[in-house]
């Protein structure tokens, strides 16, 4: 994990939140070692004018969680993307439209948060990948990966929400999920590396 936010979350993210394509912002967080999507940086930046704010340091502050600015022009040009995006967003967004989804998109930022915070506690202790055990590791990518979509469909708002997936009962699951995940994962790295192969094996006989 060499970044703040750790190298599982480390692929790349939408066009816009309503696409699966390379989003506007994946290049600035990219070249800053930010290990975050687009779409998930725009999550937040739709999240904070849901709930009534309209400050971009609160949207930074979420995203770069304890980062140090560097001085330099990858960061002027970090911050400089960021702030052209988020007067777009601002312009387009409509409240009138992101009532439903702005509820669930707080819900799944908040797993969001969680992990990452995870991640960066781990990061500032030193951890390692190879602490991670491979399947552990791999299901905490398809967690991330799965929350990553769920966003990118609540960042179109209330219009475009799929009537037939439960949204409550979806993110109940993935929270609880993430959590029994992390927790394991916890476990795996006070193992040595011995003891996880004779677990496994012990699983496979």
């Amino acid at each position: 994990m060499t970044d703040q936010q750790g190298s599982t979350l480390g692929s790349q993210g939408s066009d816009s939140a309503s696409t699966t394509s390379s989003h506007p912002l994946d290049p600035a967080l990219f070249s800053l070692g930010i290990a975050l999507r687009g779409l998930e940086v725009e999550a937040y930046m739709r999240d904070e004018l849901h709930r009534g704010g309209s400050s971009l340091k609160a949207v930074l502050d979420r995203v770069l969680r304890g980062r140090k600015a560097r001085p330099g022009s990858v960061y002027r040009e970090f911050t400089e993307q960021v702030e052209n995006f988020w007067e777009r967003i601002k312009q387009e967004y409509d409240p009138l439209i992101d009532q439903r989804a702005g509820n669930y998109r707080g819900r799944a930022l908040l797993i969001l948060d969680e992990n990452l915070e995870w991640l960066r506690k781990h990061d500032e202790r030193g951890t390692h990948p190879e602490s991670l055990g491979a399947k552990s590791g791999l299901v905490l990518t398809q967690m991330m990966s799965l929350l990553s979509q769920v966003l990118a469909a609540l960042n179109r708002g209330d219009t475009l929400l799929d009537q037939n997936v439960d949204l409550d009962h979806l993110l109940e699951a993935m929270a609880s999920a993430s959590r029994s995940i992390l927790f394991s994962i916890a476990e795996e790295m006070t193992e040595s590396p011995g003891e996880r192969d004779s677990h496994h094996s012990t699983a496979i006989h």
